[in-house]
């Protein structure tokens, strides 16, 4: 069974993103302060104080995550033999 590339990219994107705006919003609830600091060096520009801060982590998470599947499928689908 062969995988949709875009579709998984999407998807992993979508979630990736999400994840990373609970990252930026839990600090403020004093939780992740961590993974907020490892998130803030992992992705330029990504800062929870101004919400162009959020938005461009989301969209370094969202590209990375659907870079990742892409690629991914892509190769599952080249190793798969029909």
């Amino acid at each position: 069974m062969k995988l949709d590339s875009i579709k998984l990219g999407i998807a992993f994107g979508t979630v990736w993103a999400f994840g990373i705006l609970c990252i930026a919003i839990a600090p403020y609830f004093g939780l992740w302060d961590k993974a907020y600091l490892l998130t803030t060096k992992l992705y330029i520009g990504f800062d929870n104080t101004s919400l162009l801060g959020i938005l461009v982590g989301l969209v370094w998470a969202y590209a990375d995550a659907f870079i990742g599947a892409f690629l991914v499928a892509f190769i599952y689908n080249k190793l798969l033999k029909e």
